[in-house]
């Protein structure tokens, strides 16, 4: 048999991993590619897919669909991420707040006579209805000196220091108001009934100032009306069986009450006549 001719075709190209033809267009003839040729990955491409997705694929990262909001941004605990700290924090609120009560506390546990008004009909007061036994041995009551505020001191006329001072501290008071101590009425209780009788009280009284009144009575008179001003006062001991020579021992203070009976303020021993004029002034 006569030699056959070599076959002089080419092999048919393998083909390609990736095949961007139409159907009846060859490979590698739109982009370029040589048959056989194995194509050419860019920086960043993944096996199987076009170079073109990833540039459409960038450009949906992050945008939002119609009508969809935007996500907080997650914290690691899966949570929003908190709020931006405010000028006024919660800690700066409750100090406030507690700032506010403290101050009404304190405004509202002051005495009436401290806030410059009187004292509630409704709640504890100072003072009360009495009935007790003037200088002149007529029965008074609170309600006789209704209209005129009243300086009440309780004391007794035995008393070796304390009360001759602060009945001083009254009159010089009342000296220094001038005629603006006319409307205030100094009143001198006892809480020594057994020694101060009427006669002993008017010549007491008479040395300290030419209004001031001076009240006694019986032992339960006296105590009723010393108990609805709390004033404590006990009899000391004496120095001899069954005498009168004693001492009391009783709260040196001085009231201010209103023309209506209502406790307006009071004075503790030591108070100056400056002070306490200064005081009253501004009730009148």
């Amino acid at each position: 048999k006569p030699p056959q001719k070599p076959d002089t075709k080419k092999p048919a190209p393998k083909p390609s991993l990736i095949s961007s033809s139409k159907p009846g267009e060859k490979s590698g003839e739109k982009s370029g590619q040589k048959p056989g040729q194995k194509p050419v990955r860019k920086p960043g491409q993944k096996p199987g897919r076009k170079p073109d997705t990833l540039k459409k694929d960038a450009g949906k990262k992050g945008a939002l669909k119609k009508g969809e909001k935007k996500k907080p941004a997650r914290t690691s605990t899966g949570k929003g991420a908190p709020p931006p700290p405010t000028g006024f924090s919660r800690a700066g609120f409750l100090t406030a707040v507690v700032a506010v009560i403290l101050v009404v506390v304190l405004v509202y546990n002051l005495r009436p006579g401290d806030r410059g008004e009187e004292a509630s009909v409704t709640g504890p007061t100072v003072g009360g209805p009495f009935t007790l036994v003037d200088t002149q041995g007529r029965n008074v009551t609170d309600a006789t000196f209704r209209g005129r505020f009243m300086l009440i001191y309780f004391g007794y006329t035995y008393c070796p220091d304390v009360c001759p001072t602060a009945l001083t501290t009254i009159a010089d008071a009342l000296d220094i108001l001038g005629a603006d101590g006319e409307k205030v009425q100094p009143i001198f209780i006892t809480i020594d009934p057994e020694r101060d009788t009427v006669e002993g009280m008017k010549e007491y009284v008479r040395f300290f100032h030419p209004r001031q009144v001076g009240l006694t009575g019986t032992a339960e008179q006296v105590k009723a009306v010393a108990k609805a001003y709390g004033i404590y006062y006990s009899k000391g001991e004496s120095g001899e069986e069954n005498g009168d020579d004693y001492l009391m021992e009783h709260a040196s203070t001085i009231y201010l009450m209103g023309p209506n009976g209502n406790y307006r303020a009071h004075f503790v021993h030591g108070t100056t006549a400056e002070e306490m004029a200064k005081r009253i002034r501004e009730f009148l």
